[in-house]
Parts: structure tokens; C-alpha cells; sequence
């Protein structure tokens, strides 16, 4: 699943991320998000729950250079509770309810 471009700019863009933001891209699939996301925040953890997209997220972000992009595979709606408390968590995709493990990784003023 690849988001198209202009919804993702728009939700970029309503999410306000600044050059200190820490931010959570669940579910980066290829890393396209990941990879527009380490141009906006100091770091950026990159979780997906598909190991062999990881690995291809991986291979695109090391070879543009995101170098404060991590990629982590795991459950999506778990998170990844080492690297928090994040400022921003974005999710590339529709969910129907934001699971409490991503509500409790976030900042105070996260958004």
C-alpha cells in the first residue's frame, strides 16, 4: 500500500513536524513516508510488521541517504515503546480506533 502523494502531503503538512520532532511512521511499508518524514524531524523510527518490506525500506533509506531513519519491524499497533515518548505518530493508513500502546508513546504535546 502506497499512499498517494497529495493526501500524504496534506497530512504532513496538518501534522506541523519541526526539525526537533521525534516521529513514529507506523506502518512505512517501502519507506517512501519514512523517507519524506527524515527531511522534516531529527529522527525517525520506521515500523512495519512485513519483514521482507522492512528490508526493502531499509535498502531505499540507506540509499538516500536518511541517515536518522530507523527501521524496526514488529507489531503495528504496539509501536515501539523504546524509542518513545515521540512527538509526532504517523499512521499510513486508515485505522478504525488508534491503539492505547501508540497513544501511550506519545508526548504531551504530540501530536
Amino acid at each position: 500500500y502506497l499512499m498517494e502523494p497529495s493526501p500524504l502531503a496534506k497530512l504532513l503538512q496538518l501534522a506541523e513536524i519541526g526539525a526537533g520532532d521525534s516521529v513514529l511512521d507506523v506502518g512505512c511499508g517501502t519507506g517512501y513516508s519514512a523517507a519524506l518524514l527524515s527531511r522534516l524531524a531529527r529522527s525517525v523510527i520506521a515500523l512495519e510488521s512485513d519483514s521482507a518490506l522492512a528490508e526493502i525500506a531499509g535498502s531505499a533509506l540507506s540509499a538516500l541517504a536518511c541517515d536518522n531513519v530507523t527501521v524496526v519491524t514488529g507489531p503495528l499497533a504496539q509501536g515501539h515503546a523504546v524509542k518513545a515518548p515521540y512527538d509526532v505518530i504517523f499512521v499510513g493508513g486508515s485505522v478504525e480506533e488508534v491503539p492505547a500502546a501508540l497513544l501511550d508513546q506519545l508526548a504531551e504535546e504530540g501530536r
